[in-house]
Parts: structure tokens; sequence; C-alpha cells
């Protein structure tokens, strides 16, 4: 399935910046506004895409933090590696991440969540690689009715992948060994912040 998922976006790739809305970006930006990300913050970028958070992430964390940006598809990175010199760009699945220990203040996924196979261990996994009192972001620049029926009107390989009800995902992120910060589930935007406890 990884594999299908990443050949859709391995194809899409070339046109994605092409297909953002530029109220989408400014969104974006107004919601990672919301979030206290400091200078010298470790940042993992799930599913970046073209790298549209690197941008972003960069000079909040300075020259003495480091964003790391995984994706399934290689030809996301490409892009995404094209147009950012700062960060690392990392092919790897959520579900299998590349690190051992906890090494991160922030894991962000934007507009990815859908797409995970296993929500539940998706959410586990990036627990893990979080640090004590580090945060995890989900988030999207629409509401998750929107994206649902986005990808829903889509088909494909997509067609299946939908943000989950608003208390099963408060369920999932309590089962991550998380606790619920912030949750935005408004008309415009979406946004879950939670809180790997010491």
């Amino acid at each position: 399935m990884n594999r299908k998922i990443q050949a859709f976006f391995d194809g899409h790739a070339p046109n994605w910046d092409g297909m953002i809305p530029p109220e989408c970006v400014a969104r974006l930006r107004d919601m990672m506004g919301l979030l206290d990300i400091a200078e010298g913050d470790r940042v993992l970028d799930v599913g970046t895409g073209t790298g549209v958070l690197l941008e972003l992430l960069a000079p909040r964390v300075g020259a003495g933090g480091c964003v790391a940006a995984i994706d399934l598809s290689i030809e996301m990175l490409r892009i995404a590696n094209s147009k950012h010199a700062t960060g690392t760009c990392l092919q790897a699945d959520a579900l299998a991440l590349p690190f051992p220990e906890p090494c991160f203040d922030w894991a962000i996924c934007y507009s990815v969540f859908p797409h995970f196979n296993d929500q539940r261990e998706a959410l586990r996994q990036l627990s893990s690689v979080i640090e004590p009192r580090g945060h995890l972001v989900v988030c999207h620049s629409q509401s998750r009715d929107a994206i649902n029926e986005l990808h829903r009107n889509v088909g494909d390989v997509v067609g299946g992948h939908c943000l989950p009800e608003d208390e099963e995902m408060r369920a999932m992120i309590r089962q991550a060994g998380l606790r619920l910060v912030r949750f935005d589930s408004l008309d415009d935007r979406y946004l879950v912040l939670a809180v790997r406890d010491a």
C-alpha cells in the first residue's frame, strides 16, 4: 500500500505547489504562529511534501536548531530539496521512523495524517521520538469535513483517506501517551496540539 501511496504522490509532485490555494498557505502561517517553536528547537516535519513548512520553520529554530523533513515520495523530496537549502530531507515512513530514541522537540504533521495506513501506530511512533515536554501537531488548512470530502472526490489510492471523528482523534492522542493541549476543528482549519508529559 505504501508503494501505491508513494507512486501517487510521486506522480503529482511536479504540479503540487500550483494546487495549493494562497488562502491555505495564509492559514498555515497563522497556525504556525500559534505554536511556541523557539530558537534552538529540533523539529520533525512529517510528510513534508514539497517543503511548504520548511520556509516557515527554519527561521524559527535558527542556526542552533534543526528541521528534519520526511516523506514517502522521493519526487516530493527532490522538489523540497531544490527549494530549501535548510533542513535535512529523508525518505521515510511515519510507521517506521528511522530515529532510535526521543530526539525532537516538535513533530508536525501538516496535510498528511489521513494518509497513514495505521493512524494509531503513527501517533505511537511519533510520540516515541518526541522528548518529554515535546509537542505533536496535526494540522490542515481546511476543515476535517472538507479534507475528507476532497479525498473521496479524488479517489484513487487516497480515496478512503480521512481524518477521524473528533472523539476518535482525542482517544488516539491519549492512547499514544500524549496530553491534548488544543483541539481546533473549525470551518476553515484543523489543528491538534498535544504534549508528551515528562
